[in-house]
């Protein structure tokens, strides 16, 4: 697993559950992503925060990433939010959590109180909800019993023709 590190071949996921009326509208999302500051994430979990900044689903090593379009920008996520016209939750969206270190995500816990302090300041409160297993965590997951979803993917070769 090391290899997944070291060449880059692995990444960490934060899912939205687009069957709940709030991810429903791609603004939302976009706001929630924007809103969300990559670098202070991998800051926490690597000494070299830039060499593991996603720009992009695919990792770097498995293919020419689409230009960034997505930066930090809680000015972009307040003002996508107010043109979506959503209503905050009177309860804490929910975002599940894998329940152990992965090598995409070596602090799952720390990183999703991380997500959750800066989704706060666009006026959301999250429950963060670690799984005790990953038969749990594939349960929630397959049941859809989640806002949003904090994982990720490890390939199983490092060809990006690969898709077995």
């Amino acid at each position: 697993m090391r290899k997944c590190i070291d060449l880059g071949y692995c990444t960490a996921i934060l899912s939205f559950n687009t069957e709940r009326p709030i991810f429903a509208d791609s603004q939302v999302r976009r706001a929630f992503a924007h809103a969300i500051d990559r670098k202070a994430l991998a800051a926490q979990s690597y000494s070299n925060a830039l060499a593991f900044t996603a720009t992009g689903l695919l990792p770097p090593a498995l293919g020419k990433a689409i230009p960034d379009e997505i930066t930090h920008d809680l000015d972009q996520a307040r003002t996508l939010l107010a043109s979506a016209g959503i209503d905050r939750p009177s309860k804490p969206l929910v975002l599940a959590v894998v329940p152990v270190p992965r090598p995409h995500l070596p602090e799952p816990r720390a990183t999703a109180e991380m997500i959750a302090g800066q989704l706060i300041q666009l006026g959301f409160n999250l429950e963060i909800r670690q799984a005790k297993s990953m038969d749990e965590f594939f349960d929630v997951a397959g049941r859809g019993q989640y806002d949003m979803i904090l994982s990720g993917w490890i390939p199983d070769t490092p060809d990006p023709l690969d898709l077995s």
